[in-house]
């Protein structure tokens, strides 16, 4: 489990050279902790944060802008897929949020350790607009995944409120915190908290990562809000931080998942 927090954690830094190593310390700092029982607090977590970002200018958005883009493209992709585009209108009336990653890949083929970088859209209750998107990254293992480096891309249909409120704590365990099942492209299922799907050799099927542990990304939601202190309550709940950027992400997002509704 602690392998797997750090490398869910040490994704956070999304390739950036002045604080990659710096975040992959802090990454095993934390994952230790928290296999030892520790939850981070959010002082804890602020301070981890600055030791992650050091003094790095927070304007730099274009690697989580990138992401968000990748995202989009990956919901684009549904509209065209008559049979998962069917499932994912019986669902409609149930999903309450939306996480798509882009970038998900097999790191080690021997060990079949598996992680991405993903973002979350919410619906919101009063005005069935989507919000966000709010960042994470995820980390499996799926001996299954032989072929090293082979990239996919997920999305997450969040059913139920249980399967939303994980999404604002530190991290959570698929599975565990969490139910998770994989969607059929006929008709979506509806009994757990959340349904894959995934994107394997160019074509979706229902997938469900077990054990997964999904971790909030800090750095890219600081990065992308310019804003160290926001947390995922703050984009996903309150909605306080919202950004244009992403117009044309929940504007697919509405077109794929909404009954007639946008983006706000």
């Amino acid at each position: 489990m602690a392998a797997l927090l750090a490398k869910a954690l040490a994704v956070t830094s999304y390739g950036r050279t002045p604080v990659s190593c710096a975040s992959f310390l802090v990454a095993m700092l934390v994952a230790v902790s928290i296999g030892q029982g520790f939850d981070a607090s959010p002082t804890q977590r602020e301070t981890l944060l600055a030791m992650a970002g050091g003094g790095m200018m927070w304007a730099d958005y274009s690697e989580e802008q990138q992401l968000v883009e990748q995202a989009q493209k990956t919901l684009e992709a549904v509209s065209v897929n008559p049979g998962l585009s069917a499932a994912f209108r019986e669902m409609k009336p149930e999903v309450k949020a939306v996480f798509i990653a882009p970038r998900v890949q097999s790191d080690n083929v021997t060990t079949g350790d598996v992680s991405g970088s993903g973002v979350l859209l919410v619906r919101d209750d009063k005005t069935a607009d989507w919000v966000g998107p709010a960042f994470y990254t995820i980390a499996w293992t799926d001996p299954s995944l032989q072929t090293s480096g082979a990239a996919s891309d997920m999305i997450l249909l969040v059913t139920t409120k249980q399967g939303l409120d994980a999404f604002t704590r530190s991290l959570f365990t698929l599975d565990k915190d969490v139910s998770i099942v994989p969607g059929t492209e006929e008709k979506g299922r509806r009994a757990e908290d959340i349904v894959g799907y995934a994107r394997l050799q160019g074509r979706f099927t229902g997938f469900a990562p077990h054990q997964a542990v999904v971790v909030v990304s800090d750095i890219a939601n600081a990065f992308y809000y310019n804003n160290k202190g926001v947390k995922p309550s703050d984009i996903i709940v309150t909605h306080d931080m919202m950004s244009s950027r992403s117009a044309r992400l929940r504007k697919t997002a509405a077109t794929v998942l909404s009954e007639g509704k946008g983006a706000r």
